[in-house]
């Protein structure tokens, strides 16, 4: 794992900084945009901003620097698109879930695919803290500084989130997923 810290013009540390956070970052991105060209373009933007960057100041935590910079991307992406992200694609299903009690609800590839669904029904703050809990595998900490929130909404956030989730899978049953990346119940 690189450093926290990267300091300025140091090629090395971004380098491995790189070589470490890349395919993590194209995770992030990919479950966004569900294209692998556009995900490679985002996250090669990333690092390129992040070395722009440096020739001009410290970095102190690297990769709540990196998922911001992601982040922003993805907003300006799907600003100049006209919609909304969505977190919802095929690979959804490769994830490993670290909340014990959505794994044992998470006990089919049915169930699964309810899940995905279920998700882009969520609001996108919930969305968003979510995926960098549970998939990112962020701590409540460095998801506070790459949302830019405190760590007691963070806490709310990912609790209403995980509440609404499991409101949506109850009812899921009744509710078809949204086509398109419709985030709104029919």
């Amino acid at each position: 794992m690189p450093a926290q810290e990267i300091s300025k013009r140091d090629e090395k540390a971004f380098l491995d900084a790189h070589d470490w956070y890349a395919p993590r970052i194209f995770r992030h991105v990919y479950f966004r945009v569900s294209s692998k060209e556009i995900a490679e373009d985002i996250t090669s933007q990333v690092f390129l901003k992040t070395w722009k960057y440096l020739l001009e100041t410290d970095i102190n935590n690297v990769k709540s620097f990196l998922y911001r910079v992601a982040n922003n991307l993805l907003v300006d992406h799907y600003r100049a698109k006209g919609r909304e992200p969505v977190l919802i694609d095929e690979e959804f299903e490769k994830i490993f879930f670290y909340d014990q009690d959505i794994v044992r609800e998470i006990n089919s590839q049915e169930e699964l695919k309810e899940v995905r669904g279920a998700m882009s029904y969520l609001q996108k703050d919930f969305r968003e803290v979510l995926v960098l809990r549970y998939i990112d595998g962020f701590s409540i900490d460095e998801i506070a500084e790459t949302t830019q929130k405190s760590t007691n909404a963070v806490y709310i956030a990912i609790s209403r989130g995980i509440k609404e989730l499991k409101s949506i899978l109850t009812q899921f049953g009744e509710v078809q997923p949204p086509r398109g990346g419709s985030t709104s119940k029919h």
